[in-house]
């Protein structure tokens, strides 16, 4: 019975483990995006990089707006996984109400940021043919269009994978397992 009980106990301290790494993991790489994009941004304005009618930089730039739109709120994701880990274990009877709201937000930010990266990449198509118009009768050019779609659409489906995976398997480690 002892033994039954420590599992337990090391059975839930895991979860809050979890829950602490994968706020963490939001949190950051959230910062991190805009971090990356600030420093970035700072440099393409500057003078000595200014460069005018380049349909790449236009490409950038939207690049840069959708990552500064959604990436705030996947912080704030991050930050209720956070806060969830540090009330943990006084928010038993909440757990799974707490696990629900976090899948919803999960899901909302993962249609917010897969309808805004489809419009990105649909520009950063349109771009590149523009840009590559003359030499898109070659194979190669015609593959590696159709292959960088392809690899798009996997990026994308990833990256709902990461969002929500780790929540459906907290949720469900909670909801089967939550009994002490």
């Amino acid at each position: 019975m002892l033994r039954a009980k420590k599992s337990l106990e090391s059975f839930h301290k895991n979860n809050k483990i979890l829950i602490f790494v994968f706020g963490g993991i939001y949190t950051a790489y959230g910062l991190f995006q805009i971090g990356i994009v600030k420093l970035q941004k700072k440099f393409l304005t500057s003078e000595d990089f200014e460069i005018s009618d380049n349909g790449m930089l236009d490409t950038i730039d939207v690049v840069y707006n959708n990552i500064l739109l959604t990436m705030p709120y996947l912080i704030a994701l991050g930050i209720g996984y956070l806060i969830f880990g540090f009330f943990y274990k006084s928010a038993k009877p909440q757990r799974l109400m707490i696990c629900y709201a976090i899948l919803a937000a999960s899901v909302l930010w993962s249609f917010f940021y897969v309808s805004s990266s489809v419009d990105q990449l649909t520009l950063i198509y349109d771009n590149l043919e523009g840009e590559l118009g003359e030499i898109n009768d070659i194979p190669v050019v015609s593959k590696f269009a159709s292959a960088s779609k392809i690899m798009g659409i996997i990026g994308l489906l990833t990256s709902v994978a990461y969002v929500l995976g780790p929540i459906i398997i907290l949720t469900l480690r909670i909801k089967l397992n939550d009994v002490e």
